[in-house]
């Protein structure tokens, strides 16, 4: 009697199934955009609007020129090393700066002018940020230590805080891009004018590398 064949379909086996070194499906082959490293560097910068304004006015002799404060609009740039103490919540160091060319002043008798030269605000202190990882927002908050520099001014070591608010987008997952509404408060002490406070409202780009 002749032989008989039966033909039976090719067997197929799932993917990864029993084949040395094929990924499993559940596992995925890169990170999660909503994944933050344990460490990140961030660096930011934009516009601010710097308002600064003097407790007294300067002693009579001192050779300081009168003026109850300034403002104007310059630029502000922030350098931050943050590592993620959970999924939701980081710490960081911060350093920010203000600059400000030629600020409008404004006399004790309501005349204004210009002060020549450039004017900064830094300020540095260690910060907390809440992320909401399905909006891909954050806020934080940052304890600062601060000086204020220029021309016409004598600032001794102050302290202040910064506020911020900020979006991002995942370009890849090691890198984010976003924007950022930061708010800088500072309360320095100048030889010649008392206690200055600053307030610089900014609007920044921000990149941030995992």
């Amino acid at each position: 009697m002749p032989t008989l064949y039966v033909c039976q379909p090719p067997t197929v086996h799932p993917a990864g199934a029993g084949v040395a070194g094929a990924g499993s499906a559940a596992e995925p082959l890169s990170a999660s955009p909503d994944q933050r490293r344990e460490v990140s560097f961030r660096l930011s910068a934009g516009l601010g609007y710097w308002y600064a304004d003097f407790q007294h006015e300067p002693r009579m002799g001192s050779g300081a020129s009168e003026a109850s404060g300034f403002s104007g609009t310059g630029i502000t740039t922030s350098i931050a090393i943050e590592g993620a103490s959970s999924r939701n919540v980081s710490v960081f160091v911060e350093l920010l700066g203000s600059f400000l060319r030629d600020p409008s002043v404004k006399s004790p008798f309501g005349f204004s002018s210009a002060w020549d030269g450039t004017y900064g605000l830094i300020s540095i202190g260690p910060g907390v940020a809440h992320y909401f990882d399905r909006l891909d927002v954050y806020t934080s908050a940052t304890l600062t230590l601060t000086r204020l520099y220029g021309k016409m001014t004598d600032g001794q070591l102050g302290y202040g805080a910064n506020f911020a608010f900020g979006k991002e987008w995942w370009p890849s997952t090691s890198w984010r891009a976003g924007l950022v509404g930061g708010l800088q408060v500072a309360l320095d002490d100048d030889s010649y004018r008392g206690i200055t406070t600053s307030i610089v409202p900014s609007l920044r780009f921000s990149s941030t590398w995992d």
